[in-house]
């Protein structure tokens, strides 16, 4: 009720506090008409934009199957909510998005190289993720430069760009020292 009656007056700070535990607990649906309802009352830092940016990632891109027109709207508002940078959903939501796009029964590879220059390549982390599973074997993900490049090179050589799908391979093998699942063998 607090939150309701005052959010004019909440300071920036107290915004994205409130909306972050709003996040936190599962109350994502909660926590994005929260930051709706604060951005139309006044402008918003760039902490609480990347706030509800999370909101957005969590709640829409991160659960969805395919794309469809909450998916495009949650995409475009992240990439105007935050720019790439460390503690933001940009690049992983850009990411998802792209590998949703892979996906189709028709995949529009056009549209993947379009949303792929929405990334800085150089920011994109170069470390694998691992964790153990259940049963405690020992899982392994690319990382989100490995990710990019695949997806990248992938939809250049369905499109016959094989003079930039060489450099792009190039370039991978050149960046990248691990790959995941033998990636390497696939870009040779």
């Amino acid at each position: 009720q607090l939150s309701t009656d005052c959010l004019a007056q909440f300071s920036y700070w107290q915004a994205k506090t409130y909306g972050k535990v709003l996040r936190k607990t599962g109350n994502l649906e909660e926590a994005i008409t929260y930051f709706e309802n604060l951005e139309a009352q006044k402008p918003l830092d760039k902490y609480t934009l990347s706030e509800f940016a999370w909101c957005l990632y969590e709640a829409v891109i991160k659960p969805a199957e395919k794309v469809d027109e909450r998916v495009l709207f949650a995409m475009n508002k992240i990439v105007s909510l935050c720019i790439q940078e460390q503690y933001s959903p940009y690049a992983k939501a850009v990411l998802q998005f792209m590998a949703l796009l892979m996906k189709q029964a028709n995949p529009e590879y056009k549209k993947v190289l379009e949303w792929s220059q929405k990334l800085d390549v150089a920011k994109l982390p170069a470390d694998a993720f691992f964790w153990k599973d259940e049963s405690g074997k020992e899982m392994t993900k690319g990382s989100d430069k490995e990710r990019y490049y695949s997806m990248v090179i992938k939809c250049l050589c369905n499109l016959k760009e094989y003079q930039e799908c060489y450099d792009q391979i190039e370039e991978v093998l050149a960046v990248l020292m691990t790959f995941n699942n033998n990636r390497d063998f696939w870009f040779n």
